[in-house]
Formats: C-alpha cells, sequence, structure tokens
C-alpha cells in the first residue's frame, strides 16, 4: 500500500519558514533611497528570479532518487572539483548568516538592557553577542529535538508578533509618506543597484528544494506548488512590511537609523516615536517579532551548521564530538563579532552574493551539463535556453553590483 502524499499546506509553510527571518529588517534599511514604488518593483522581481533559480534546481534534482542531497546532485552531475567549491560556498554562507544573527542578537540585548535600566547597558555589545552565541550553541548541543520545538515556538510567535503589529500600524499608513510626495528629492532609482543582493538574501530558499523532494517524493507538480505559494506568501508579508515602514516614517527618520548602523535595536529606536503614537502594544509587539525572528534564525541555520560540520569532520554525537562541532560552527563567527559586532547589515550582503553562486549559478550548471547530455528530466522549467542564461545574467548582475558596493563605487542613501 502506496504511504498517501503529505499535505501541500507543510511544505509551503517550510518555504515560507525557510525564506522570512532575521533578514526581514534589512528591507527597509537597505531601501530607503529609492523608497517604496522602486522597493515593491525590486521585490517582485528578486523574487521571480529566486523562484527560477530553484526550479532549475527542481530539474536536476528529480534525475536522482529520492533522498539525494544537495552535495550528491551536485557531486553526480559536475564532479568533485564543482562540489568541493560548492560546499565551501555553502559553509561560507552560513558563517556570514550565524555572523548576522549573533550581532543581531547582541545589538538586541543591549537594546533590551538599556530599556530596563534606563541607561546604557551595563555590558558592551561585543560581550552580549558572544553570550548570545554561548546561549544557542548550549541550546544545539543538548540535541536536535530540543530546537525543532523550539524552533516550532519561535516561528508561532513570530508570524503572530507580526501579524498583530503590521495589521495594528497598516491603517495608520499615510500616503503622501508613502510616496513623498511632499518632497522633492535627488532620483530615486540610482539607489537600486546596492540594494539587490540584500534583497536576493531575502528570498534565498533554494537549498530546501532536495529536503521538499525527500518529503514529498518525486512529485514535481507538488513540490512546484510549494515554491510558488511559499515564496508568493513571503513576497507579500515583505510588501505589507514595507507599506507599514514606509507609510507611517518619513524618508528622513531612517537617516539617523542608518547612520547608527542599521542593526536591528537601531530599527527598533527608529520605530518608537510612531509605535509609541498610536499604542504602547506597538513597540512590544515589534521587539516580541525581532526577538522571535532572531532566535528562530540562529536556531535553524546553527543546526543546519552544526550537522554539517559533524558530517564533515567525522565527529562522533558524544559530548566530546559535539562540543567539537559547536566550537567549529559558532567559534569563528562569535570570535569576529567580538571585534566587529555591528556587521548585520553588511554581512547580509556578503550572504547575497555568495548565494549566487550555490543557488544560481549551481543550478544553471547543473540543468546546461543535463540538457547538453540530453538525459530525461521528469521535469523541466519552461523558457529553454533562453531562460537558464537569462537567470544566469541577471544573478551575475546583482554579483557584479555587490562588489562595486564593497568598493562604494554605487551611491547608497543618505
Amino acid at each position: 500500500m502506496n504511504r498517501s502524499s503529505p499535505p501541500l499546506f507543510h511544505g509551503v509553510v517550510l518555504v515560507t519558514s525557510a525564506t522570512i527571518g532575521a533578514g526581514v529588517f534589512s528591507l527597509p534599511i537597505v531601501s530607503a533611497g529609492m523608497w517604496f514604488g522602486w522597493t515593491a518593483a525590486c521585490l517582485f522581481a528578486i523574487w521571480l528570479l529566486s523562484y527560477l533559480g530553484a526550479l532549475l534546481l527542481l530539474e536536476a534534482t528529480l534525475v536522482y532518487p529520492r533522498g539525494a542531497s544537495f552535495y550528491t546532485i551536485v557531486n553526480g552531475i559536475l564532479g568533485e572539483k564543482w562540489n568541493l567549491a560548492t560546499s565551501i560556498g555553502m559553509a561560507f554562507l552560513m558563517y556570514i548568516l550565524i555572523y548576522a544573527y549573533i550581532s543581531a542578537g547582541g545589538n538586541i540585548i543591549n537594546h533590551t538592557f538599556a530599556s530596563i535600566t534606563g541607561g546604557e547597558s551595563p555590558i558592551s555589545q561585543n560581550v552580549s553577542s558572544v553570550l548570545f552565541a554561548a546561549f544557542f550553541a548550549t541550546l544545539i548541543w543538548f540535541g536536535t529535538t530540543l530546537v525543532s520545538r523550539l524552533c516550532t515556538v519561535l516561528m508561532i510567535g513570530m508570524a503572530v508578533s507580526y501579524l498583530l503589529f503590521n495589521a495594528g500600524l497598516v491603517l495608520h499608513v499615510e500616503i503622501f509618506k508613502l510616496f513623498n510626495t511632499q518632497v522633492q528629492v535627488e532620483s530615486y532609482s540610482q539607489y537600486i543597484w546596492a540594494a539587490l543582493p540584500y534583497f536576493l538574501t531575502s528570498f534565498g530558499f533554494a537549498g530546501l528544494v532536495p529536503s521538499l523532494v525527500k518529503y514529498y517524493g518525486p512529485e514535481p507538480k507538488t513540490v512546484h506548488r510549494c515554491m510558488l505559494y511559499g515564496t508568493l506568501i513571503t513576497l507579500g508579508l515583505y510588501l505589507i512590511w514595507i507599506l507599514v515602514a514606509f507609510g507611517t516614517l518619513s524618508r528622513g527618520s531612517w537617516v539617523p537609523v542608518i547612520a547608527a548602523g542599521g542593526n536591528i535595536a537601531d530599527l527598533i529606536v527608529g520605530f518608537q516615536g510612531v509605535t509609541e503614537a498610536h499604542s504602547q502594544n506597538m513597540s512590544l509587539l515589534l521587539n516580541l517579532f525581532s526577538n522571535f525572528a532572531v532566535t528562530s534564525s540562529i536556531s535553524a541555520v546553527g543546526l543546519v551548521m552544526f550537522d554539517y560540520i559533524t558530517d564533515a569532520f567525522g565527529f562522533d554525537d558524544g559530548a566530546t564530538g559535539r562540543l567539537k562541532s559547536l566550537l567549529i560552527a559558532f567559534g569563528p563567527p562569535a570570535l569576529v563579532c567580538l571585534f566587529f559586532p555591528h556587521g548585520f547589515i553588511v554581512a547580509i550582503g556578503y550572504a547575497g552574493l555568495v548565494m549566487i553562486f550555490g543557488y544560481f549559478l549551481v543550478p544553471v550548471r547543473l540543468v546546461l551539463k543535463l540538457r547538453s547530455d540530453q538525459l530525461e528530466t521528469p521535469f523541466r522549467v519552461w523558457g529553454g535556453s533562453p531562460l537558464v542564461y537569462g537567470v544566469l545574467a541577471f544573478s551575475l548582475l546583482i554579483g557584479v553590483f555587490e562588489v562595486m558596493s564593497m568598493f562604494d563605487a554605487l551611491p547608497v542613501y543618505p
């Protein structure tokens, strides 16, 4: 008797959960220069690019038996050199994300202490970031089951606080702020290019594709629908977030937030005036959402990195082996955070650059190799070669923008 396929809803939730996290806080900060109209257009464009990149990976994944990992797929089709480069890239991506979330977590801890004491935090952000990393490393040391249950609770809390916060402020959106109609400024479009890599990170879910195929089996229509619906929900939530952010705060209000470093606590302070003007609960909800988002993000990415290190180095599952894995997984990003504690926004940008390789260049190369070998696949992405090369060109262009941004060759706001 064949086992019935899991509900579509489960896959949709997995995709949505994989995309939405602490990176959502970077969106209004990096897009304040181009404001609402261009931001909405860019979000749609990056959503489409990310969705197509994931479809290309799905085409390659379905060539292999159910349960094949990203590692197996790349190694089997492209060989060991590509697989080594991809593995290094994915490890580097996880390190960057862990660093970004440690930075954000330490920032939130300092903001919370400052709120309680009514003055400055008694510990520096450097120290609070390391303590934050140590706390979550300890949780992961106790096992996957604890982290899984924690992530479930955090995801529910994040969803509820996010929806309540946005629902509470969406009625107070002012059109003149949303479209900045009362201020004559320079061209908004010049700020698009530096922001695109950050947007790319906000839709980074392609690594989940082999897991979806493992979960549902060789059912391309079901996996395809999970990806489509999940990312459309994410796109909708991002648009609501941007609508609230730019419709309640003027464009000039974002200048001090950016100048302060653009970390999550800086954004919370920027929202403080508008939230307190309508309800004290709004401030509380934003604080809860930020805490849920950061803790769920670092729990999920930290666990993935822990498992990756354990497998790569062949550590056992005993106390000593788990400790070694955690030191390698959390040690380097925590050490960097000790000396560079305010790198949340910069790290999100670097993550976008690495994603271009793993989530776009590699899937494109996989599909081109399969098609050149004329292998039959259960699923084939529509659009032919023009679509494949279009994804390649657009993703490479975003990579160029990120490199230019690193050398301050692109205009940024303010």
